[in-house]
């Protein structure tokens, strides 16, 4: 009668994707959306069937929002399934009740905290700076940008349930964000990185990623980037937009310290030869299109190095 996800951003996207095939003709690569024009084509043609998830970790926000992600290994690839709903009362690939229970996060380990609360912090982080992020949004992202920091680093070295509560109000609002505004090369790198090495946590190479990224994306847009230093917190009185913005920056790399993530792909194991593909591959993927900065092969080439 109906599938009911347990678990992290994994589970739930696995646990979507068999409602979609349940209800709409396969293979499941036939959904996959890697452009803007994908997404609106309207591929999921049925509604999909009953989907009850409940997230186990804060996190990817995947219980509320109209995507998931799926490793296709014969390509070491990550591919993107999703559809909002393209009119009313449309099909959509997303859940139809949401549990969220801070609880149920109790027993995740300090290294998955971090992870999944980092990964939930760079979502924000990418929907408020993306491309044509509409300004509905943005109080909300401004509030998960200052709540993540705030209550990461207690529920990395505490668990307490205070900072997992705030934490998965976080991620379930950040989540939200995502139906309505794009990622950038944060995403698109870090998920091409753990196709191609699918051992290394999401959230690990997300945090590896972001520093490099803003920087490369401030250079143009440092007034969104001067906004992300203000909801976390940092005083930015008498600062340009260009300084309040590398300070935005150093705020991030001192969370990532904090929380002990790793810092470069070296650490995360990493062969230096594979960043050209990595790159290259980046340039396939859908969250590519909203990265606020335009950017081509090279440019990503560069991020990478600056990652490593």
């Amino acid at each position: 009668d109906v599938v009911v996800a347990v678990g992290g951003g994994s589970v739930i996207d696995t646990a979507k994707c068999a409602t979609l095939l349940k209800t709409n003709d396969g293979p499941l690569p036939e959904y996959e959306v890697n452009t803007p024009e994908d997404v609106t084509a309207g591929s999921i043609e049925n509604h999909t069937h009953p989907l009850i998830t409940i997230p186990t970790t804060a996190g990817t926000g995947s219980e509320v929002d109209y995507w998931a992600v799926i490793t296709a290994p014969d390509r070491e690839f990550k591919m993107a399934i999703g559809q909002p709903p393209l009119y009313p009362d449309g099909p959509y690939l997303g859940a139809d009740v949401s549990l969220v229970d801070p609880e149920l996060t109790a027993s995740l380990p300090p290294r998955q905290t971090a992870a999944t609360g980092f990964d939930a912090f760079s979502h924000a982080l990418e929907n408020h700076v993306a491309a044509g992020a509409p300004e509905l949004v943005k109080p909300y992202t401004r509030h998960v940008m200052g709540l993540v920091p705030e209550h990461l680093p207690d529920a990395y070295e505490t668990g307490a349930m205070e900072a997992r509560e705030q934490l998965l109000f976080g991620s379930h609002m950040a989540g939200f964000c995502e139906n309505f505004a794009g990622f950038g090369a944060i995403h698109s790198l870090a998920e091409v990185t753990g196709g191609m090495y699918p051992e290394i946590p999401h959230g690990e190479a997300i945090a590896v990623f972001t520093p490099p990224v803003m920087r490369y994306n401030l250079e143009e847009y440092p007034a969104r980037h001067a906004e992300v230093a203000e909801a976390m917190g940092v005083d930015v009185s008498g600062r340009s937009d260009v300084e309040a913005a590398h300070a935005a920056v150093e705020a991030v790399e001192a969370l990532i310290d904090e929380v002990d993530l790793p810092t470069s792909l070296e650490e995360l194991g990493v062969d230096r030869g594979d960043l050209p593909a990595i790159a290259e591959k980046s340039l396939d993927t859908i969250e590519i299109h909203d990265n606020p900065r335009a950017a081509d092969a090279e440019d990503l080439l560069e991020v990478a190095e600056d990652a490593y």
